[in-house]
């Protein structure tokens, strides 16, 4: 039985992400809600994978995990940044108090499409 990939369209659509994700700065502008828009456009591309196109294996040959546990991850990303204070959605820079948890995010996210693309 050949591996099961992710469909292309949706590979394409998670590069983009990736790319956004890779670009974003902690202390840039809007940058809790940039993120925040990151783990939402991840879930929406995970949501339209059906199950059984779900693949077993990365692209780099690790075991991937089911995919809710992959939608469990993101959610968490989503939570802890919508936990971080007000000014965050602002233009204001991110406060220095709020960077752990918004990196913390960022990690989470960062691992999710490592095993994706």
């Amino acid at each position: 039985m050949p591996p099961i990939h992710l469909p292309q369209d949706i590979t394409i659509l998670l590069r983009a992400i990736r790319n956004q994700l890779l670009a974003l700065p902690p202390r840039a502008p809007y940058s809790c809600a940039r993120l925040l828009r990151i783990a939402d456009q991840l879930d929406y591309c995970l949501q339209l994978v059906p199950l059984t196109q779900w693949p077993a294996t990365s692209l780099q040959g690790e075991s991937m995990p089911a995919a809710a546990e992959v939608r469990a991850s993101i959610a968490e990303a989503q939570r802890l940044l919508r936990t971080l204070p007000l000014p965050c959605s602002l233009a204001q820079p991110l406060p220095v108090q709020a960077l752990p948890t918004w990196l913390q995010a960022y990690q989470v996210l960062q691992q999710v499409l490592r095993l994706l693309v």
